[in-house]
């Protein structure tokens, strides 16, 4: 098999991130990443933030590329209905479209 390569999609916005990073935690997205690469260090790992639009668009056309995704959740609440939410929802909707393996 080639090197794998893993999506870790950040569930929380920028604003949640900074407010853990004011209480001396680091993003949920990096957190994944440190203990993913504990495991596989030889691995590929991006992060996509689904509520910015510009981090979509580098990773939407090139979901096949990747062996795997993981979802790591958030403080959101899919009840919001707010733009935030829809976006995650829609990136979610086309990762498991990818048909790749999920952890959530």
């Amino acid at each position: 098999m080639d090197k794998l390569k893993i999506l870790i999609v950040e569930g929380n916005t920028n604003q949640e991130n900074d407010n853990f990073d004011a209480a001396g935690c680091i993003p949920q997205s990096d957190n994944f990443k440190i203990h993913v690469k504990k495991i596989i260090p030889s691995c590929d790992i991006d992060i996509v933030f689904p509520g910015n639009d510009n981090s979509i668009a580098k990773v939407i056309s090139t979901l096949e590329k990747y062996n795997g995704i993981i979802l790591t959740g958030s403080t959101l609440r899919i009840n919001d209905n707010s733009n935030e939410i829809k976006k995650h929802i829609q990136f979610a909707k086309k990762c498991f479209e990818s048909e790749k393996k999920i952890f959530a």
